[in-house]
């Protein structure tokens, strides 16, 4: 939990600053929320070892999640962009592995933290941005439709960095972006996580007229 805390602490410090530094023209420029929804290309969650679980039983795998992965962010403007804290969750229900008799589907849960360069307001434009976090992952959430077999695995959190390549279109009052994303995270006992999709976020500014 203390990963938690203190990302949330980072993004109030980096907020406070930057409300210091637009104190001359009277505070933050802009400020709102960031509503993303993800589609998983290609997802693999490798749990940690332990509780005898052999080296093969601990990775699983989907491809083309057709169920959107769902988010939301709070963001300030920041000098060439926006940085936001966001949370969220994506469920996938076909992960397995080849020949796992243990149970089916996976759930995440990232927090992270992101700086989003967009360059200034575009009609159309190109953008980026980089992300560090926590995700708790959960695996073989239902039975095996065979077997009948449910490992009742854990959460078990990993610690993550992405990069995301946009395409933005809009306005600093309702700004659109398109992109693709790669996520890779780590964790205690050999854990790891990969994730590529699409990723689509409307931002809207409270502050702008």
């Amino acid at each position: 939990m203390r990963q938690y805390f203190l990302l949330i602490l980072t993004f109030l410090l980096l907020g406070s600053a930057q409300h210091d530094a637009c104190g001359q023209t009277g505070g933050i420029e802009d400020f709102g929320i960031r509503l993303i929804g993800e589609w998983n290309i290609y997802s693999s969650f490798r749990k940690p070892l332990g509780n005898n679980i052999a080296a093969p039983e601990r990775s699983v795998r989907q491809a083309v999640n057709v169920m959107p992965n769902l988010g939301l962010g709070f963001w300030i403007g920041v000098p060439m962009g926006m940085l936001s804290l966001e949370g969220g969750a994506g469920y996938m229900p076909m992960a397995t592995r080849k020949e796992n008799t243990n149970g089916k589907g996976a759930l995440m849960i990232p927090l992270s933290l992101r700086y989003s360069l967009f360059g200034g307001a575009h009609s159309v434009g190109a953008g980026f941005s980089i992300a560090a976090g926590v995700n708790l992952i959960k695996t073989e959430l239902h039975k095996h439709p065979e077997t009948g077999n449910s490992s009742n695995q854990p959460f078990f959190p990993t610690y993550f960095a992405e990069l995301s390549l946009d395409v933005i279109k809009g306005s600093s009052a309702n700004l659109h972006s398109l992109g693709i994303y790669a996520r890779m995270g780590w964790g205690l006992n050999q854990s790891t996580f990969f994730n590529l999709g699409l990723r689509y976020s409307f931002w809207y500014n409270f502050l702008e007229d």
